[in-house]
C-alpha cells in the first residue's frame, strides 16, 4: 500500500451463521456480513485486494485447505500461534496465497515476505509457543536478509533466487529456513557475495 500499487485489502473469516455469497467470474465480489453472537462453525476465510490499475483480486481457501497449510506449518502443536489463534493464521494463509497472484515485482514480494516475517516474530512471544533452543537460530531479519541477496544476485529474477537458495540449503544441510544457524547464515551470505 505504501508503493501505491495496493489501494486496499481487506481480509476476513467466513463462518457458518454469517450472511455470506462470492462470485467469481470476470467482476469477481464477496458480500459478507459477520453473524453476531455465535459465528458457528469455522468454513473458510478471504482475501479481497484492490490494485491501482483497477484490478479487484479475490481469493478464497475452504477450511481444508487451511489445514493442510497449518499441517505444514512448524508453528503447529500445543500452545502454537494455530491453537490460540486460529483464525489470525488462516486470515495470514490466505494472504499468502493471495500475494503470489498479484504481487507483480521481486522488490514487493520481499517487502511483503519481510511483513509476514515481522508478524510471525510477534507472535513468538508466548512461552509455551517458543522452545528454548531458537535462540540458536537466526531471526525473521536475517532470513529475508538472505533472500533479498539472492534476489539482487538474479537481479529480481525470483524464481532463480529460489532456486539459489534452495541449492544454498541443501549444501549447508538446512532442512528449513527456521533452521538456520548463525554459523550457517554467515557461510550462506559468504557464498552469496563472492
Amino acid at each position: 500500500m505504501a508503493s501505491g500499487f495496493v489501494l486496499a485489502w481487506y481480509v476476513d473469516c467466513h463462518y457458518a451463521n454469517d450472511v455470506f455469497r462470492r462470485t467469481s467470474g470476470s467482476h469477481p465480489t464477496v458480500t459478507h456480513e459477520p453473524a453476531g453472537g455465535d459465528r458457528g462453525e469455522f468454513l473458510g476465510a478471504y482475501s479481497v485486494v484492490h490494485l491501482q490499475t483497477g484490478f479487484v483480486g479475490i481469493e478464497y481457501m475452504p477450511k481444508e485447505d487451511i489445514e493442510q497449510a497449518k499441517a505444514l506449518s512448524k508453528s503447529n502443536g500445543p500452545g502454537t500461534p494455530w491453537q490460540k489463534w486460529y483464525p489470525e493464521m488462516a486470515k495470514k494463509s490466505v494472504v499468502k496465497r493471495h500475494a503470489k497472484r498479484f504481487l507483480p515485482s521481486s522488490d514487493q514480494f520481499a517487502r511483503f515476505r519481510r511483513m509476514i516475517d515481522e508478524d510471525n516474530a510477534e507472535y513468538r512471544d508466548v512461552p509455551d509457543a517458543t522452545p528454548k533452543t531458537e535462540t540458536k537460530y537466526i531471526s525473521g531479519d536475517r532470513r529475508v536478509e538472505l533472500w533479498e541477496k539472492c534476489l539482487e544476485k538474479f537481479e529480481g529474477d525470483a524464481e532463480g533466487a529460489k532456486a539459489a537458495l534452495q541449492k544454498l540449503f541443501d549444501e549447508n544441510n538446512v532442512k528449513s529456513k527456521f533452521e538456520i544457524t548463525p554459523e550457517k547464515f554467515v557461510a550462506m551470505l559468504k557464498t552469496l557475495n563472492s
